[in-house]
């Protein structure tokens, strides 16, 4: 919620990604990674800021893992993400 406001986000709750492994499932499935904050025409530019898997509200990396447990590998996972604005 600091860096939403900080940063005056439209999200104020979620997971900004900072790093997605090659070749894993998040990037396979298109998910976007910056370990940077950048303004770009007037707009604020992060990594993915993961919201939701399944019902699951994200709003720490705790609730990755917890969202994630029951998964086998393979599964298929519905997420929510938060991208430059959308």
């Amino acid at each position: 919620a600091r860096v939403a406001q900080r940063f005056n986000l439209p999200v104020s709750e979620g997971v900004i990604l900072i790093e997605i492994a090659t070749g894993s499932p998040a990037a396979k499935a298109g998910l976007y990674a910056s370990n940077q904050v950048v303004e770009r025409d007037g707009q604020i530019v992060t990594g993915d800021i993961l919201v939701k898997i399944g019902e699951t509200p994200i709003k720490s990396s705790d609730d990755i893992f917890r969202a994630l447990k029951d998964r086998k590998i393979g599964d298929t996972v519905s997420v929510s993400v938060f991208r430059a604005g959308k």
